[in-house]
């Protein structure tokens, strides 16, 4: 049906343009059709309509018409699936400013809280997290006095909340929230409708985010099912819910089973955006993990490095995405037996997670830790300072705030590191005590680490 509805609209759109009947009605046409073929995922199609619809309404009705910031946040949208961040923002703030001036609209209105959701996606994809959550929440709070809270419009606000939550690494505080916005969504749509996919999803990076592996697994599981359902099974939301499941059988040892879902994540999105997109590279990124998994050193090495060359080229190199790549790379060097190029690597990424996420952040401490281990690996003077690493990094992430269980995989990892033996608990202290603390052991670790995180101490930021 949106096959159909979409070609109809095109050659409507032609026969209008070829006819000169670019009048305010062809602009909005022009921005329905974009619409229509950006859920079929035919990008570049859709992006040609929101720009010709742009130039259309601002030529017949100026540029502060109201129909310019619905094009200008579907425009926004449309480059945020892309993962054109910088472009998407623009969009998006533009839009933002002119749905909340604008009388017809104002500040509590649904169009605003659209552009506030997008927006805060934007800021979320770019790592600026407290940002973000501002949004969302005031999106969530807006939303609410607009429909209530038990409406589905704010069980998709609160699902925001949670996930930059979860970027965060507050995973309790992340995991009822989520819990929330599925009941309310499975009770407004149904069990099988796309937003309850998900919702469905999310609860599951929430529950795998706290440790419970095989909880999360049937909430991967039904979210794939319904994508296939609602998108079709070449969709990129079903890429991303096939990865996510991989993901999940992956921690869950179940190697075999895994690998299909992850080949079909990467032929999806390599199909859709092509094989240097970054999304392509975030699929790649864990079919290499089944590699590795596997003893394929030499073929997950390979996979890696071509992965941190794309994220290199789209997003640089303080990226938290080319951060996890390099940090899987110097795993299999590890392996490999390359310690001084993997010391090196890991001392790089645990100097972006310092910065982008911050000392605090569960991914930050776990990425000391992998460090630890590298340097304790290579022996000498620092092999001793790196077993306390380790150590360390156990501790805190047993301890509150953060209080994951032995069963996580993260735990379970850095035991065996330790010959199997659960370090005692951390002495009652501060959280700012147990970060200048392991901050003060990595201060003799060598490699680019040493400086970098001193000066980032003040910075107690999160993402993921």
């Amino acid at each position: 049906m949106r096959l159909w509805l979409a070609e109809a609209a095109v050659h409507l759109v032609a026969e209008k343009r070829n006819a000169g009947q670019l009048d305010i009605k062809t602009g909005i046409l022009m921005n329905e059709c974009g619409r229509l073929l950006h859920l079929l995922a035919r990008y570049d199609e859709a992006e040609q309509l929101f720009r010709q619809g742009l130039e259309v309404i601002a030529a017949s009705e100026g540029l502060e018409h109201h129909a310019i910031a619905g094009t200008l946040h579907n425009l926004g949208d449309l480059m945020l699936s892309q993962g054109k961040m910088n472009e998407a923002e623009v969009a998006l703030r533009r839009s933002l400013k002119m749905f909340e001036s604008n009388p017809l609209f104002g500040p509590v209105n649904d169009r605003t809280v659209g552009s506030m959701f997008k927006l805060g996606q934007v800021l979320q994809a770019k790592g600026a997290l407290d940002d973000a959550e501002v949004l969302f929440r005031r999106a969530w709070a807006t939303q609410e006095a607009l429909s209530g809270p038990d409406s589905h419009g704010t069980a998709a606000m609160i699902d925001a909340v949670a996930m930059v939550l979860l970027n965060k690494g507050k995973y309790a505080e992340a995991t009822p929230l989520y819990a929330r916005a599925l009941a309310t969504m499975e009770k407004a749509f149904g069990p099988e409708h796309p937003n309850v996919g998900i919702c469905a999803g999310n609860y599951g990076a929430a529950l795998r985010g706290v440790g419970d592996i095989a909880g999360s697994e049937p909430h991967f599981r039904r979210a794939l099912l319904i994508c296939e359902i609602a998108y079709g099974p070449e969709h990129p939301r079903t890429g991303v819910a096939a990865s996510n499941l991989a993901t999940s059988l992956l921690d869950l040892g179940k190697v075999d089973e895994c690998e299909p879902f992850m080949r079909c994540a990467v032929a999806i999105d390599e199909s859709q955006h092509g094989s240097d997109h970054p999304e392509t590279a975030t699929s790649r990124n864990n079919l290499a993990a089944v590699l590795e998994k596997r003893g394929e050193l030499a073929q997950a090495e390979q996979e890696y490095r071509k992965v941190r060359k794309i994220f290199q080229m789209h997003m640089g190199v303080r990226d938290i995405n080319y951060a996890v790549a390099t940090s899987n790379l110097a795993n299999v060097l590890r392996e490999r037996g390359m310690l001084v190029e993997a010391e090196k690597l890991h001392a790089e990424t645990l100097a972006v997670f310092q910065e982008v996420l911050g000392p605090a952040h569960p991914n930050t401490i776990y990425m000391r830790g992998n460090h630890g281990r590298t340097v304790q690996l290579l022996g000498g003077a620092s092999g001793g300072a790196g077993h306390a690493a380790v150590v360390r990094s156990v501790q805190t992430l047993m301890a509150p705030p953060i209080n994951l269980p032995t069963t996580h995989p993260w735990i379970q990892k850095m035991t065996k590191w330790l010959d199997g033996a659960v370090p005692p608990p951390l002495p009652q202290a501060s959280q700012a005590d147990q970060i200048n603390a392991a901050l003060a052991q990595l201060a003799g670790l060598g490699g680019i680490l040493g400086g970098r995180l001193g000066n980032r101490l003040a910075k107690l930021n999160a993402k993921t």
